[in-house]
């Protein structure tokens, strides 16, 4: 079997395709995987490391001006400089660690992250430590008391110094973590840049050999025989399918000869049939030239694909046009739930061609009663639509909410629901049922009876459009709590500025009681020295 191959034209063209294909598709993947690569490096060292290293420069600027100030401070207080290393652990540190960590969560490397979080949390310390220091000397006049100062020198040597050494240790063992990072980098490019240089090279010969044997090959068993057919195939090129006589040898050429002209003959046959579907005549009929005419299967597959694509488009139309629909009521009716709950299943009745719908919402206000609420219904009779609530697990409806799945039937008990209309009353013919779900969740159930079956393309619709509808549902009670959040917080705030008021209040009479104190230990001081002077001079008398 292998010999016949190797001998044959067929075989030979193929294994020479086969080897060029071989040859590009491997040269091509490694290509693109080393680019690929190469790529993702380049972006992850230029938008994540470089930028990196530059913050780390940043931040060992800030430890060091926060050393400069908070020294200058405890030594040669200047108000300037306390203002400045405010604004500096205030401010500009937290710019820092805003936009450093920003980096951080770019990080491919865990020891990285653990370094990064490690001088953040030392950076933190520090500003802890710096501004306990400022408690303690909070401004120039506390200098003259010689406790304090020492209060606040124990904290600058206890804590400051020691913290300011640790993190510019960590900042520069960061620093040499990642700039060895970007050195990786750079060495295993230029690896990569000379591994595809070699795979060039070896592509090329190779291209060249496969080259040099496959024009050796068409001169002698090709070029020569193909020439016969070159006018017919010149014909059939153009289009012009035209009978030609040729002569035919005993070997493929020969053959493909009779191919060739039972090929005109089917791509007449089928020329036709192709028109025809062009025209719309989808149940135009065709005649197989075997069971092998793949081409007239392929036209016979694509007139029943046609077919069903054209029913398969109005029912996708359908869909997206609804979704459009509802998403725009479901938008414009967002700040008014009842508003948006008639709106939307008076429409998505009308819409899915039912004669009667319901919407039940998941009333989860009691942890212990949940239960489902009919909202919102159309053209339900009187009877139905009074039950406003109902059991979780309770009838059809609380045993879809239970297993979560939409319910279809087509079989409805005489006594489940009635349509009414001028003529009388009837039972419909399929009810349908379906979650409104989102992420696992259902939020309500919506409820449709007809007298015509849903079609498959019409439950799709209403369950996508449940995703939709409880996706706003879910957002509706989002903002509710939020609203209530937001009103409880207004109250908390203004008890603690309440709060606040009176503290102050309170440390100011605090304040005033203490003055008054060493007020009197003065007059006492002065009555006591005059009285000793007093008895002195009696004493001397």
């Amino acid at each position: 079997m292998l010999k016949k191959i190797i001998k044959s034209v067929v075989g030979k063209i193929v294994i020479g395709y086969v080897m060029i294909i071989a040859v590009a598709l491997i040269s091509t993947l490694v290509s693109l995987y080393i680019i690929n690569k190469n790529n993702k490096s380049d972006k992850y060292t230029t938008e994540t490391l470089f930028p990196s290293v530059i913050k780390l420069k940043v931040a060992d600027k800030l430890c060091s001006d926060s050393y400069m100030l908070i020294t200058r401070w405890v030594n040669q207080p200047d108000d300037a400089d306390k203002k400045n290393l405010e604004n500096l652990m205030d401010v500009e540190f937290a710019k820092f660690k805003k936009d450093y960590l920003s980096k951080v969560a770019e990080f491919e490397n865990d020891s990285s992250v653990q370094l990064s979080n490690d001088m953040i949390k030392s950076f933190e310390s520090l500003i802890e430590s710096n501004k306990k220091v400022l408690q303690i000397l909070n401004s120039q006049e506390v200098f003259a008391e010689d406790s304090i100062v020492d209060l606040g020198l124990q904290v600058y040597d206890g804590e400051v110094k020691p913290k300011t050494l640790l993190l510019q240790k960590q900042i520069a063992q960061l620093t040499a973590f990642q700039n060895q990072h970007i050195e990786d980098a750079r060495s295993e490019k230029v690896g990569d840049s000379n591994l595809m240089i070699n795979i060039y090279i070896v592509s090329i010969v190779l291209f060249l050999a496969i080259g040099l044997i496959a024009i050796r090959f068409s001169r002698k068993t090709v070029i020569t025989p193909i020439v016969q057919l070159s006018d017919l195939v010149s014909n059939v090129s153009k289009g012009h399918l035209v009978d030609m006589k040729i002569d035919k040898n005993d070997d493929e050429i020969g053959g493909m000869v009779g191919h060739i002209e039972e090929m005109i003959h089917g791509m007449k046959e089928k020329a036709i049939f192709a028109e025809k579907i062009g025209q719309g005549k989808y149940d135009s009929a065709f005649e197989l030239l075997s069971e092998e005419d793949s081409m007239g299967i392929s036209l016979v597959k694509m007139r029943d694909n046609l077919k069903k694509s054209a029913e398969d488009d109005s029912k996708r139309s359908w869909a997206a046009e609804g979704i459009a629909k509802f998403s725009g009521i479901l938008r414009n009716n967002n700040n008014d739930s009842q508003a948006l709950f008639d709106e939307t299943i008076s429409n998505l009745v009308r819409y899915v061609g039912a004669n009667q719908g319901g919407l039940f919402i998941v009333n989860e206000e009691n942890a212990d009663d949940v239960h489902l609420e009919l909202i919102a219904f159309y053209a339900y009779e009187r009877k139905k639509y009074t039950e406003r609530r109902i059991e979780v697990g309770e009838g059809l409806i609380g045993q879809c909410y239970l297993e979560g799945e939409y319910i279809y039937m087509t079989d409805v008990p005489q006594n489940y629901v009635h349509i009414t209309s001028g003529l009388g009353e009837a039972t419909p013919t399929s009810v349908l049922i379906a979650p409104l779900k989102v992420n696992d969740q259902i939020y309500g159930i919506v409820e449709f009876a007809s007298f015509k079956p849903f079609e498959d393309y019409q439950i799709d619709f209403v369950i996508k459009l449940g995703e939709n509808i409880a996706s706003t549902i879910s957002s509706s009670k989002i903002n509710q709590k939020t609203q209530k959040l937001l009103e409880n917080s207004k109250i908390q705030t203004e008890e603690l500025r309440a709060q606040e008021e009176e503290m102050r209040q309170n440390m100011e009479e605090l304040q005033a009681t203490q003055e008054e104190m060493e007020r009197k230990e003065r007059d006492y001081k002065n009555r006591i020295s005059a009285l000793e002077e007093e008895v002195e001079s009696l004493r001397k008398a």
